[in-house]
C-alpha cells in the first residue's frame, strides 16, 4: 500500500499549521516524521487518517484520494488508535488488531478464519507476533493500518 502527500496544508481555527508538505512512502516502506514540538507532525498524521481536512493538497492511499472517499472505504485502508487515546479496554494485542477488521465486515458478521489470517500478517510484518497477549499499547500493528 502506498501513501503519497502532495502539497497538503492544514488550516485550524483559520491558522495555517502545516503547508507544502509533500511525501511518496512506497508499498513495502516504512517512514518517519521528525521534528521538535510544534512543528506540525501530529496534524500531518491526523490529516492522514481524517481528522483534520486539508485545506489544500491532496492524501493519496494506493491512488484514490481518501479525503474523497466514503468513510467506510477510507476505514478499509487506513486505521489508528491514537498514542494519546486515553481509554484502555483491557483488550490484547490481538484482540485490538482484530478491531482493524470491522470496516471489511457486515453489521452482524462474526470474525472468521480469513479475519484471525489477515490480523496475524499484520502481526508478523511489525514484529508484535510474540505479543499477541500482552495489552494492545504493546504492538505497532495495533496502531496502524497494517489489518
Amino acid at each position: 500500500m502506498s501513501l503519497d502527500l502532495r502539497d497538503l496544508r492544514v488550516d485550524i481555527a483559520g491558522r495555517r499549521i502545516v503547508s507544502g508538505i509533500t511525501l511518496h512512502v512506497a508499498d513495502g516502506q516504512f517512514a518517519g516524521l521528525l521534528g521538535p514540538n510544534g512543528s506540525g507532525k501530529s496534524t500531518i498524521l491526523k490529516a492522514i487518517y481524517r481528522v483534520h481536512q486539508p485545506a489544500a493538497g491532496r492524501v493519496l492511499v494506493n491512488g484514490p484520494d481518501l479525503h474523497q472517499m466514503r468513510p467506510r472505504l477510507a476505514a478499509r485502508r487506513v486505521a489508528v488508535v491514537a498514542q494519546e487515546n486515553l481509554m484502555d479496554f483491557g483488550f490484547t494485542v490481538r484482540e485490538m488488531v482484530m478491531v482493524g477488521r470491522t470496516p471489511h465486515k457486515g453489521p452482524f458478521d462474526r470474525d472468521n478464519e480469513d479475519d484471525r489470517a489477515i490480523a496475524e500478517d499484520a502481526m508478523e510484518r511489525t514484529g508484535c507476533a510474540d505479543l499477541t497477549e500482552r495489552a494492545s499499547r504493546a504492538c505497532p500493528a495495533a496502531r496502524s493500518s497494517g489489518c
